[in-house]
């Protein structure tokens, strides 16, 4: 087992992290001739180079693409205005050459990146992507993604640092095969679902429909030969630490009410959400705090920006849910830990198309039924 410790929120001690790379190697099923991107932030320079020695070493041919806060931050607030926003399919070109991605930590503070910029400033800068969902899909890449805890993320969520990389290592390292067992389960039953409803005790009541056809994906950790052939790209990726099944519901078909007592933005911590489905689309939002945050930053976007796009359920069980007092860290990826997204989910074969990525409200304590049979009580599986 290897240790995530210390500054950035991955292995810094050499030997763990030449096992955390050859993981990520692993995970993304790098094969003799394989191209492989990998990108992350002038952080994890160390992580990336261990990375690229690991995909020569399995025969693979490693490109290292380095990402930078600076650079980020510059573009968002030096960048003339014109050119913001401009069409970059050159990428699609890049990626096309890819067999794999590998993902690493792309910005070590990405509020500090963000501070200060207005929101309709980040919507034109994101304008760019308003297409590229479905034009990746295309492509056939497989795709791997480290997400860990630094100091900047257990600030923002107001736990100690020590105790987030100390579960992630656990999560990591958790017994995969269990979580496949379990998602493989819950997608058979997914699969041939019509409805699902969901409960939980803040006063979350609502339902949706499943949509015919579409991919249920399991998120393991490992992308296999078989996934790698899909059509869908969240199908071809995995992410470490993770452990989750979601898919695409029918777009008009969400009804009810959701209620939340945590949720995270930009300017800091939302208590007390509540908002309505109806026929899929977000209404009447409010918050006892800090309500603003959320309409203001989803305003300058277009598209289905406010339609549910997304239900995931989390398998991970060492991943856990910690929001005593002012503590708010629920991972979307742990055990009975429900998450409901809006906005575009084209990359699960949805029909919901945005120039933003979307937003998500974890759901703790849920109750979910499929067709009546519950399979989730109370935030654990009976299933």
């Amino acid at each position: 087992m290897f240790i995530l410790t210390v500054e950035y929120g991955y292995a810094q001690d050499e030997s763990q992290r030449k096992q955390l790379a050859k993981r990520l190697v692993q995970s993304a099923s790098v094969k003799k001739g394989d191209v492989v991107i990998i990108t992350g932030g002038t952080h994890v320079v160390p992580l990336m180079e261990d990375v690229a020695i690991e995909v020569q070493k399995a025969g693979g041919f490693a490109n290292m693409w380095l990402q930078s806060d600076r650079v980020s931050r510059a573009i968002l607030t030096e960048e003339p205005e014109e050119f913001l926003g401009q069409k970059n399919d050159f990428w699609l070109t890049w990626y096309g050459k890819a067999n794999a991605v590998i993902n690493l930590p792309n910005s070590e503070d990405y509020l500090k990146v963000v501070e200060g910029v207005p929101e309709a400033r980040i919507a034109k800068s994101n304008g760019a992507a308003e297409d590229m969902s479905a034009k990746i899909n295309a492509l056939p890449m497989r795709m791997v993604s480290l997400v860990t805890p630094n100091p900047a993320a257990a600030k923002f969520v107001n736990v100690d640092l020590a105790t987030l990389q100390e579960m992630a290592s656990k999560a990591i390292n958790t017994d995969y095969s269990a979580i496949a067992s379990r998602g493989a389960r819950l997608k058979a039953l997914f699969q041939t679902a019509k409805q699902v409803h969901v409960t939980n005790p803040d006063g979350t009541d609502f339902t949706f429909a499943m949509a015919p056809g579409r991919m249920i994906v399991v998120d393991d950790g490992i992308v296999t030969p078989e996934e790698a052939k899909s059509t869908v790209l969240f199908e071809r990726w995995a992410s470490l630490p993770t452990g989750s099944i979601s898919f695409a519901p029918l777009e008009t078909s969400a009804n009810g009410k959701v209620a939340v007592a945590k949720d995270n933005c930009r300017d800091g911590m939302i208590k007390d959400t509540r908002f309505d489905f109806k026929n899929g689309k977000l209404e009447n939002y409010t918050a006892a705090t800090n309500s603003k945050c959320f309409p203001e930053g989803i305003a300058p976007y277009t598209g289905q920006k406010d339609m549910i796009g997304s239900f995931s359920i989390g398998l991970n069980p060492e991943l856990r849910a910690m929001v005593a007092g002012e503590q708010n860290y629920i991972p979307s990826s742990g055990e009975g830990i429900v998450f409901v997204g809006i906005g575009d989910n084209t990359l699960y074969g949805g029909r919901n198309l945005t120039n933003w990525g979307g937003w998500g409200w974890a759901l703790t304590n849920a109750t979910v039924m499929v067709d009546g049979k519950v399979i989730l009580k109370d935030g654990k599986f009976v299933l």
